[in-house]
């Protein structure tokens, strides 16, 4: 049963890193959006697909958070 949590505990932890990297991703993308000289509507376009991706990011480190947080509990 150990063995099994700390698979659990890892693969919260990559889950983590992974939605981490997402969001650091759309902080990036976000600040180069912003230097660009491009029009509203293509502003808008580009931030509007950011926040999905940042969105699911987020989920993504919080489940991974929580996967590693419950596995190390019950371990």
């Amino acid at each position: 049963m150990k063995m099994h949590m700390e698979h659990i505990f890892f693969f919260g932890i990559a889950l983590a890193v992974v939605g981490l990297a997402g969001i650091i991703y759309c902080i990036g993308a976000a600040q180069r959006c912003r230097q660009a000289q491009i029009s509203d509507g293509e502003m808008r376009t580009r931030l509007d697909k950011l926040v999905k991706i940042n969105l699911i990011s987020l989920m993504i480190a919080m489940l991974g958070g929580l996967c590693a947080i419950v596995a190390g509990l019950l371990a």
